[in-house]
């Protein structure tokens, strides 16, 4: 009679050293994307709060474009 091997374990592997830097390219990745919204959540409220800013900066922009078509002619 024939014995039966017993069945072959595997061990737990740890990520390859490629892997783990993905992980951690991605976590900083993530991280940063979340902080880059979080600065454009705060840059809109405080632009909402602070509304004239947007009206004075489109008034300097128009005067620059006039200004810079009347020196072209």
């Amino acid at each position: 009679m024939t014995r039966r091997r017993p069945p072959v374990r595997r061990r737990n592997r740890r990520p390859s050293r490629r892997q783990q830097q993905r992980g951690a390219q991605l976590l900083a990745f993530a991280v940063a994307a979340a902080a880059g919204v979080g600065l454009v959540m705060m840059r809109v409220h405080w632009l909402l709060t602070h509304w004239w800013i947007l009206i004075v900066a489109l008034a300097l922009a128009v005067l620059a474009g006039v200004g810079w078509l009347y020196h072209r002619q």
